[in-house]
């Protein structure tokens, strides 16, 4: 019911973006040349998926988990497309944990939930860090920018000292301890739990490096083909200012209020620009409507790889 809900919410949202001009599907280039960009952008993005799996690959394998990377790039793909075309109870992140569990019986539940969501977060991390170069970069322009860069550098660094802590200072060996005495189920569950988190020591720094580059490179990747699909428009777009903008519309995509973010990232994307480029929202409101439509079409060989896994898991 909650999903139907965020389904017509952004349904309304996209009819409201249209009825006050902020983007106009009638505007898209549909010229040969411009159909060749959308192309060339979905393939961009597909590379991204397979980024994506290789970035999950490497954190099971670092955390103890032995797989297969074809498997991976099967379940990735698969959950992509349950993301991007499936507003139904299951999202791409929960099919990669049920069909990994179908695979690994023997794999604590609780801890593979944690694996696919330490995956986000180096995701969620390099983002972040793009966001800041922006910021950074930008600050020429106004010192509050430069003000905002200084305090989430701050945040951050409490944040790195307290995860340091907990994981290193033998946080985990202590909630162990205690719970470890207590006999029933639930007990036995959180216990297995936190022995197997304390694989978060294997996480060296020449590894947590090689996978905020792979998230930054997926980003980057992302933040092009935005920029590509400005098509042939008659004014010059500053990578920085793109940058800057499509980091914050993708955190503002991750807020679960409609359907992927639908409505609310044309939006933001589009308002955001006009503070650099006056009266231009319809241009970057329908800059990201195709790219949302690039990232849809991206996803649908994962129909065909969900199909054939499904059948092979009957």
């Amino acid at each position: 019911m909650l999903k139907i809900l965020k389904v017509l919410l952004g349904i309304l949202l996209i009819s409201i973006l249209y009825f006050y001009g902020i983007i106009d599907p009638k505007l898209v280039d549909l010229s040969y040349s411009s159909i060749i960009t959308y192309l060339f952008v979905i393939v961009l993005i597909s590379f991204t998926i397979f980024l994506s799996a290789l970035r999950l690959y490497i954190i099971l394998n670092i955390l103890s988990l032995k797989i297969q990377f074809n498997y991976v790039f099967k379940l990735t793909y698969i959950g992509n497309f349950f993301n991007q075309c499936l507003p139904g109870a299951t999202g791409g992140d929960l099919i990669k944990i049920i069909y990994l569990i179908k695979r690994y019986k023997f794999f604590n539940k609780a801890t593979l939930i944690s694996y696919i969501i330490i995956d986000r977060l180096f995701g969620f991390l390099a983002l972040f860090i793009l966001f800041l170069f922006s910021l950074y970069v930008l600050s020429d322009f106004n010192e509050n920018l430069l003000l905002l860069f200084y305090f989430f550098i701050i945040f951050s660094l409490i944040i790195l000292i307290l995860i340091f802590i907990f994981i290193y200072f033998d946080v985990l060996q202590f909630l162990i301890n205690k719970i470890k005495n207590y006999k029933n189920y639930f007990a036995n569950f959180f216990t297995e739990y936190f022995k197997d988190l304390r694989n978060l020591k294997n996480f060296r720094l020449i590894n947590i490096c090689k996978l905020l580059i792979l998230s930054t490179t997926i980003w980057m990747i992302a933040v092009f083909s935005i920029i590509l699909l400005r098509g042939e428009s008659f004014f010059n777009i500053n990578s920085s200012i793109m940058l800057f903008t499509s980091s914050v519309t993708f955190f503002a995509n991750s807020i679960p209020i409609s359907f992927n973010g639908l409505g609310i990232s044309e939006y933001v994307f589009s308002q955001l620009s006009t503070i650099f480029y006056d009266d231009k929202a319809v241009v970057f409101g329908n800059i990201f409507l195709v790219f949302r439509i690039s990232l849809i079409l991206s996803s649908l060989p994962g129909l065909v790889i969900f199909v054939t896994l499904r059948n092979k898991l009957k």
